[in-house]
């Protein structure tokens, strides 16, 4: 009976280990190819996801920080650009991260967005760091955003000039197949 047991043991603990490999494998938005043709900053990494079939929701927090999650949506895909800086000092608390998050409507053919017509849309601007009052979600002021269907593919413009933090990406262009 203890040789059974033990064996069942194995087995469930051998299969369990490959179900979470495979989940911590995939990830979401690899089913498309992107394409960031804009320049990253030097001292960081940047990356293009795409959450199809998805939509934002913004939620505020007890303390007046604003979130989100991001929940299923049949109708729209979220895009979010991320830009990473390298660490080189090893401190604790030197990590930077900032991202550009919008969504768009899933049969999307072509639109241009301008400075106060931003605020219409759910695109936010996203920093993360050890820095005071300049971290969370802040909206952008003053810039362009682009999107244009053509054929199979979304190519993307944005154009960030104001945002009520210092911020290190403002120029991305894109596309996604």
């Amino acid at each position: 009976m203890k040789k059974i047991f033990g064996v069942f043991c194995i087995l469930l603990f051998a299969t369990s280990c490959d179900t979470v490999k495979t989940f911590l494998d995939t990830k979401e938005g690899l089913d498309y190819k992107t394409k960031i043709k804009s320049d990253c900053p030097s001292d960081g990494t940047c990356e293009l996801m795409v959450f199809k079939n998805s939509s934002l929701q913004i939620q505020s927090d007890g303390l007046g920080q604003s979130f989100y999650d991001m929940v299923f949506d049949s109708e729209k895909t979220v895009i979010m650009y991320e830009y990473k800086r390298n660490n080189e000092n090893n401190f604790q608390d030197g990590d930077l991260t900032e991202r550009i998050v919008f969504e768009v409507r899933n049969n999307v053919t072509e639109f241009v967005v301008e400075d106060l017509e931003l605020s219409n849309l759910v695109m936010f601007y996203e920093r993360h760091c050890f820095c005071k009052g300049e971290t969370g979600l802040f909206p952008i002021n003053k810039g362009k955003l682009y999107v244009n269907n053509v054929g199979n593919a979304l190519e993307i413009k944005i154009d960030i000039e104001d945002v009520d933090i210092p911020f290190s990406i403002s120029y991305l262009e894109a596309q996604i197949k």
